[in-house]
């Protein structure tokens, strides 16, 4: 057993004594151990369900909002919130997925400001080279965090409640449309570099960009469906359309059936005709402002219009 001071003193580990927790105490080496593992799970177990029920929700919004109004701030590290997110999100869906817990990271909010950080990671690669390989461990994690993002949403496939149904459609859509996650995963495909990354962040990526695409795939099978269906209505409508419209005729038809009815027309106009004066149309408005003869062009096209009609 080592010391904590800079004198290095060791014990042979048979001679050290295992103490469990409570009135649990072994004296043999090998029991002991697993007893104070397995105790230890316990209280950690207890202590993570606590802090999901009782602060985390309250914790990620308060301290998001903390590093985005310090976004230029260099002293502020956005890695442990990234990773507690992770972390939590992960125990929550391993142990009993419950929504209501991580609200507040199963949000399009937060995707969003995942995603803004690893792309503020990867831009400061590329700027300050100098200091590549710490940025490239925050977008690790960032990545990391990303990824469980996607897993826990996809999760929500398996919970019997219109509420969480609605969330995944409404972070599918999201997620799915907007050009940036796609050209984010994109990028880091094919940006990698093993200067500055470890083959644990490639590994990472890539497992990342196989959950996207498929989201991605059953995304697009589902926006095909849709417009299919609409389509079909669309084209039924115009065929309807276009039947109900009467078929319009030429100059020439409409030339030889002014031919055929001149004379009738002729015939009609020289003997008067005994109309009642209420349907006797009237071809200029008296009342009008316009003077007469300014309502003459008007009148020749209304007679046109009934002419044709």
């Amino acid at each position: 057993m080592g010391s904590q001071q800079d004198n290095n003193y060791k014990s042979p580990w048979q001679k050290v004594f295992i103490f469990g927790f409570g009135w649990f105490q072994c004296c043999s080496v090998g029991g002991g151990v697993l007893v104070m593992v397995m105790l230890t799970s316990l209280c950690l177990r207890e202590y993570c369900i606590e802090v999901l029920r009782s602060a985390y929700n309250t914790l990620v919004r308060q301290v998001r909002r903390v590093l985005e109004r310090n976004t230029g701030g260099t002293s502020h590290d956005d890695s442990y919130l990234l990773w507690a997110i992770r972390f939590f999100m992960e125990f929550n869906r391993l142990s009993d997925m419950k929504l209501e817990l991580v609200s507040e990271s199963l949000s399009v909010q937060c995707f969003h400001w995942v995603l803004t950080r690893m792309q503020h990671h990867m831009d400061m690669i590329v700027s300050d080279k100098k200091q590549a390989r710490p940025w490239a461990k925050r977008l690790h994690v960032a990545l990391q965090t990303f990824r469980e993002l996607l897993h826990s949403m996809l999760a929500l496939q398996k919970l019997k409640d219109d509420n969480a149904a609605a969330l995944f459609d409404m972070l599918l859509n999201n997620v799915c449309y907007v050009l940036e996650y796609r050209e984010t995963i994109l990028h880091l495909l094919m940006n990698y570099n093993e200067t500055h990354s470890t083959k644990a962040f490639l590994r990472d990526v890539v497992e990342t960009a196989n959950i996207f695409i498929k989201m991605m795939e059953k995304f697009c099978k589902d926006s095909v469906v849709v417009q299919d269906k609409k389509r079909s209505k669309k084209r039924s409508n115009k065929k309807s359309k276009k039947s109900d419209k009467p078929k319009q005729e030429t100059e020439e038809e409409l030339s030889n059936k002014w031919a055929e009815m001149a004379g009738e027309l002729s015939q009609l106009l020289a003997t008067e005709l005994q109309i009642p004066e209420e349907d006797q149309p009237i071809p200029f408005d008296s009342a009008s402002d316009v003077p007469i003869d300014d309502q003459k062009e008007d009148c020749m096209i209304r007679i046109h219009k009934m002419l044709r009609t």
